[in-house]
Formats: structure tokens, sequence, C-alpha cells
């Protein structure tokens, strides 16, 4: 009687053991976790150009799935410029979607002070087929 007294005061002072680390450890892995995903509190301007190729086509623009920009876009002869986004946004980690006439395009980045993403637009016709690609270039002022 006195050995199984002595193995279960042995198994509970091991799981108290056991648990006094799973605690700390759990915690560090959340706080990694939620750092290397995290937004950060300062805001920095994401200014978004849409420049050459575009012909009155739609275009939808969404920044970690939420729409950000919806509407016809036409280049301008002489700026080469289309439309131009400017967005107040925490510095940190996301994804731009970008959808013209239904051809889609994501990319993930980091968002930092100065940042300046360039979207062009080709849409060639080939042999009767239309072949559209859509350039995303990343800058930093």
């Amino acid at each position: 009687m006195r050995r199984q007294e002595k193995s279960n005061k042995k198994n509970r002072s091991y799981n108290r053991s056991i648990s006094k680390f799973k605690l700390p450890l759990l915690l560090f892995v959340l706080t990694v976790f939620s750092i290397s995903c995290h937004k950060n509190d300062s805001s920095e301007v994401l200014r978004i150009e849409m420049r050459e190729g575009f012909e009155n086509d739609q275009v939808e623009i969404l920044l970690d799935d939420q729409l950000v920009y919806s509407g016809s876009v036409f280049t301008d002869a002489e700026s080469g410029l289309g439309e131009v986004l400017l967005l107040d946004l925490p510095t940190g980690r996301y994804e731009i979607t970008i959808s013209v006439n239904g051809f889609v395009v994501s990319e993930k980045f980091k968002h930092k002070n100065g940042l300046w993403i360039v979207i062009r637009y080709d849409n060639e016709q080939h042999g009767g087929q239309s072949e559209a690609t859509i350039e995303l270039g990343f800058r930093t002022e």
C-alpha cells in the first residue's frame, strides 16, 4: 500500500513539474506567433500606382482580403498613369490581390516606410486569343 502511495506522489509531483514548463512554453510560442503576424502600431503611407496598359479595364485591389479599390482604370497617354492610391496603413506584412477583368494575381509583401507598388497591365491578342499579364513592382522612395 505504501509503495502505491509513493508511486502516486511521484506521479503527482512529476505532473506538476511538467505543468510548470508547459505554461511558459505555451506563452512563449504564442508570443512569437503573435509578433510574426502582427501589424505594427506605426502607420505609413502605401502608394499604389496603376500605370501602363489600362484601357477602361475593371480593376479590384484587395489587401488581406479587404477591398481597397474597385473601378474602371484608363492609362493617360501623356503621363503614363491610370490611378494612384494613397493608403495610410500600419506597417507590417500584407497580401495584395489584384484583379483586372477577372485575371487575378496575388503577392505577399512587407509594408514599411516609403513603399510604393506599381501595377502594369498588358492584354495582348495572339491568334484571336487574349493573353493578360499583371506586373507588380515594389519600390521604396
